[in-house]
């Protein structure tokens, strides 16, 4: 699922940016800490999906909601669009490609050994 990786890297690298955007516009140690807690997070998923997929995409998943769970209380009681509101959400669409990427796995029959892997044994 390649589209699902480069869905990730690049909210992985906009959280990354917007901490340090946050940090360099206001000062924000909190704001460095955590956008690029979580970006770093969801690229380390993404990279672990290349051979783990459960694993990886359950990674990002944490991450995204995490992000998502932070801001969203924000969005709700202040009506706040930015920074909240974009990263709540960007972190809602992740986690929708996350559901669309699982249930696209699910439809994947599973490998079925070649004709040689047969005839020798090797599975």
């Amino acid at each position: 699922m390649k589209w699902l990786g480069g869905v990730l890297l690049a909210y992985g690298i906009v959280m990354i940016a917007l901490g340090v955007l946050a940090y360099f516009k206001d000062n924000s140690l909190m704001s460095l800490i955590g956008g690029g807690g979580i970006g770093v997070l969801v690229i380390f998923g993404a990279a672990l999906a290349q051979n783990y997929q459960a694993v990886g995409y359950g990674i990002a998943a944490v991450g995204a909601v995490a992000a998502l769970g932070r801001f969203i209380v924000p969005v709700l009681t202040k009506q706040q669009i930015y920074p909240a509101g974009v990263i709540a959400a960007l972190s809602g669409l992740v986690l929708i490609c996350l559901a669309i990427g699982h249930f696209q796995m699910k439809d994947v029959p599973p490998d079925v050994p070649s004709d040689e892997e047969s005839a020798t044994g090797n599975h």
